[in-house]
């Protein structure tokens, strides 16, 4: 099966380059963002002692059941644009016709809005249905670059799995609630405050409830040289971070918890002869237990002038400069 697929895959990619006629150019690529401001701050470039980075910020929403149809409506737009435009493109590929990148797809999505069959797709919010398309293009062109062996075609998205959409502008955030364009103000689980100027937000479906990730743009000034000594930190899976002093930070095994749960599960759900929707939910919940746990690892050092309070490895970095 995968040696199918590979074939697959370097068939169609011989018929687009065979159809363009020259070399691949990853002119739809966009360039490297940085997740998050201790990146920036080891692989950026400063200018007059600041630099922009960006930065990620997740929560868990608390909407209302109008607000879910709303939101299960969106993202049942946003994969029917995308399953219709890959199929688009894969036909055309099959036939040796040069695919619609972004801008010829964002104009058939202004026909079909204004068609009688595809009318329904005006519910959603235009833009949200445009960030689909551009995510598509972003995946044809990682998928023909030669440079990523390892990268696919992309693939049809089916009902209740990994069910997402976009908004890249017209977000506000104001007294533990978030404006959504289209949708309105939604509560959420404040949980740290959002610093920085709002880029996007992104909308997805865990098994737990509707969660919303947005992204900001920072200033950072160039941080001051430390004066005490560097420490190296290695991270591993065993354990999870042994420092250059000789320190280990052992894991909190919390999966293992849930493992005999997340077992039972899949043997109920195996056993059954008709997936259904309750098994998946479920299944995916100790799947978000277990995903929950471990990011939630105390991690701290010794050298940290914070005493060995609760922090991660990057908070720690950016207190007491330890390299990392």
């Amino acid at each position: 099966m995968l040696s199918a697929c590979r074939a697959e895959r370097g068939d169609l990619v011989a018929i687009y380059h065979r159809v363009t006629g020259s070399p691949y150019q990853n002119a739809h690529a966009r360039a490297p963002i940085f997740s998050s401001g201790d990146e920036a701050l080891r692989t950026g470039v400063w200018y007059n002692g600041t630099m922009k980075a960006r930065r990620g910020y997740r929560f868990k929403m608390k909407p209302t059941p109008g607000t879910e149809r709303v939101f299960v409506v969106m993202a049942g737009h946003a994969r029917f644009v995308w399953n219709k435009a890959l199929r688009l493109n894969l036909d055309r590929l099959a036939r040796g016709i040069p695919i619609l990148w972004c801008n010829d797809l964002c104009g058939l999505l202004h026909l079909w809005k204004q068609s009688e069959e595809y009318g329904f797709l005006a519910e959603a919010n235009a833009q949200v249905l445009q960030q689909k398309c551009k995510d598509l293009c972003r995946a044809f062109s990682a998928a023909f670059d030669p440079t990523q062996p390892g990268k696919r075609l992309p693939r049809f998205k089916k009902h209740g799995v990994d069910d997402s959409f976009r908004f890249p502008q017209g977000v506000r955030i104001e007294n533990r609630r978030v404006y959504l364009p289209k949708v309105g103000w939604v509560g959420y689980f404040q949980s740290r405050n959002v610093a920085g100027t709002i880029k996007s937000a992104t909308v997805s479906r865990e098994a737990d409830g509707w969660y919303v990730s947005i992204q900001t743009e920072i200033t950072l000034a160039e941080p001051a040289p430390h004066p005490g000594p560097s420490m190296g930190v290695d991270r591993g899976v065993a354990v999870v971070a042994a420092a250059s002093a000789g320190e280990l930070v052992a894991a909190s095994n919390a999966g293992k918890r849930l493992a005999d749960r997340m077992r039972q599960m899949e043997r109920l759900l195996a056993r059954q002869r008709k997936v259904r929707r309750i098994g998946r939910r479920r299944s995916g919940g100790s799947r978000a237990c277990t995903r929950a746990s471990r990011a939630d690892v105390p991690t701290s050092c010794t050298s940290c002038p914070r005493g060995g309070a609760r922090a991660t490895l990057s908070s720690c970095w950016r207190t007491c400069g330890s390299a990392i």
